[in-house]
């Protein structure tokens, strides 16, 4: 039976797994009292809790799959932009791995959580895989969430391209986090 007792006593620490081991710590401090979840771009300084934030987005939305029983068919991936360009990039040489099927993957999942975009070094080869995964996501209407320490103007001039950032303002959410995380905020009504 799909209850809130299973979810929290079976499922969800399956699910936490998807987190590196400091997020699986942290990320169950935060306690929402409404969501209602979209696409949202978030960013702020070092320390401000995007990572968090956007990893118990990804955990509420897991939760409502599990309740509605549609786990298996909306698949929700936590990844750092960087792993996501190690993995695309290693698969070229690998003959198990298919860069396609990888892509494919990022592109179309039901939730994909992007977090610490604009780390990485800008090349065209980053921009290309950045811009098709946002786009075709954006155009098939799945549920992206990214996090960046940058603004949208700083990821513009980062990327040194404003597609990205000019899809990101057209369509997410925007959340500027200005305080530093501090266990007193985690209690938040969240509705994006």
């Amino acid at each position: 039976m799909r209850t809130k007792k299973n979810w929290s006593k079976r499922i969800q620490p399956k699910v936490l797994l998807k987190f590196p081991p400091r997020i699986r710590k942290e990320v169950m401090k935060f306690a929402f009292q409404k969501v209602l979840i979209q696409d949202t771009f978030i960013f702020g300084k070092v320390g401000r809790g995007k990572t968090l934030l956007s990893a118990r987005l990804l955990l509420e939305t897991d939760k409502r799959n599990y309740l509605d029983g549609v786990t298996d068919k909306r698949e929700c991936i936590f990844i750092s932009f960087t792993e996501l360009l190690e993995e695309i990039r290693n698969s070229y040489s690998s003959k198990e791995e298919n860069t396609g099927k990888r892509l494919k993957r990022y592109s179309d999942c039901f939730m994909l959580v992007l977090d610490d975009l604009g780390t990485e070094k800008s090349t065209d080869w980053v921009l290309d895989i950045l811009y098709l995964i946002v786009n075709r996501r954006m155009e098939n209407d799945l549920l992206t969430v990214i996090t960046s320490n940058l603004d949208l103007d700083e990821l513009a001039t980062k990327l040194g391209d404003d597609r990205i950032p000019s899809r990101i303002s057209r369509k997410y959410h925007i959340i500027k986090l200005k305080k530093t995380y501090k266990r007193w905020l985690w209690n938040i009504v969240l509705i994006v």
